[in-house]
């Protein structure tokens, strides 16, 4: 891997970046400087793994850093460009260039969220990576978790009104995120959106649902208890509990005593 200063990597990215009407050649272009700086000994190991990994360029981090503000400037300038450029780099299987894809997303202005909005409930629903998936739901959803709210929460609901596991669990995914972000405060709306899937939670997302009730929990303790005490009250199903139990950690030593006497006043089934 060559290394890069600075102001040559600007020259560098600078050159790139006049192809932004040219999303094929810019995506060729991008790849072919990504192989340049590529870390080709920290792919290569005696080791074979065990399944195949997603591929990676394991670009140092300063390029990356530069890479990431380039794209942050140039959709404030252009963000109808930087659209096909987004399509484009997620399409690529290296993690860095859908990684790349999805910080486009996320730093695109409040007048182009309907197209974040469309990219997000597709790319989502076809990416099998975890690797990309994760980063997808975090990074994407930046500008419409700050200039948007509502329309994050409507497409939560878009996942979490049905009975697709795999919206399910991608709208679960992305409550862990949202309840990490201070600026998101509408918490009331994300309580709505899962009590239904906590009354009657079913095996395929329960470990899921476990994990957003305790990423609730760590954000706001006072309310979860309280939710999940509405949720004991008015539901016998004891996965219900089992999910009760599962937040008990994270809670405060007086909210785990009211909690825990709900779950004994819980009604039999």
């Amino acid at each position: 891997m060559p290394a890069i200063q600075l102001s040559r990597l600007r020259d560098v990215l600078g050159q790139l970046f006049s192809l932004i009407d040219r999303p094929e050649q810019f995506h060729r272009a991008l790849a072919d400087f990504l192989e340049q700086q590529a870390d080709h000994a920290y792919r290569a190991g005696e080791n074979i793994p065990t399944r195949p990994r997603t591929p990676a360029y394991h670009i140092p981090p300063l390029v990356i850093r530069q890479l990431e503000l380039e794209f942050t400037d140039a959709c404030k300038r252009q963000p109808d460009a930087l659209f096909p450029i987004a399509d484009h780099l997620w399409q690529d299987p290296h993690l860095e260039l859908r990684h790349l894809a999805a910080h486009i997303l996320g730093q695109m202005p409040s007048s182009h969220l309907q197209g974040v909005v469309d990219r997000l409930r597709t790319w989502a629903l076809t990416c099998d990576d975890r690797s990309a998936l994760n980063p997808l739901l975090e990074r994407a959803t930046v500008s419409l978790r700050r200039d948007s709210p509502l329309e994050m929460v409507a497409l939560l609901e878009g996942w979490l009104q049905g009975t697709d596991t795999l919206h399910l669990r991608i709208g679960l995914r992305v409550i862990e995120w949202l309840v990490q972000d201070s600026q998101f405060e509408n918490l009331p709306a994300l309580f709505r959106l899962l009590g239904p899937l906590v009354k009657k939670p079913t095996t395929p997302i329960f470990n899921n649902l476990a994990r957003a009730l305790q990423a609730v929990a760590r954000r706001s303790g006072g309310e979860t208890t309280f939710f999940l005490r509405q949720m004991l009250a008015s539901s016998s199903n004891p996965s219900t509990a089992r999910l009760a139990r599962q937040v008990l950690p994270e809670l405060s030593e007086s909210q785990q005593q009211t909690l825990r006497a709900s779950l004994r006043n819980q009604n039999p089934l």
